[in-house]
């Protein structure tokens, strides 16, 4: 008999997690077809981000060539 109510509350544990891992699969959302334009603000700031990031890199690199030297040791 205890063998028996061990299997039931074994299933009764395991039956909701297979149910439920269909359930929690993502479903495809709807994309609309038309984009809308950037705004000219948006435009900008991504143009001064992009600036900004290339002038970091440019920084960096000009700081490695100080500190090692020349590089044709």
């Amino acid at each position: 008999m205890k063998f028996l109510n061990r299997l039931w509350l074994l299933t009764l544990l395991i039956l909701p997690m297979l149910a439920v891992s269909p359930c929690r699969a993502q479903t495809k959302t709807q994309t609309t077809e038309e984009k809308t334009p950037a705004s000219p603000e948006a435009d900008a700031q991504k143009k001064n981000t992009q600036a900004y990031i290339d002038l970091l890199r440019k920084d960096v690199r000009q700081q490695k060539a100080e500190i090692m030297g020349p590089s044709w040791y």
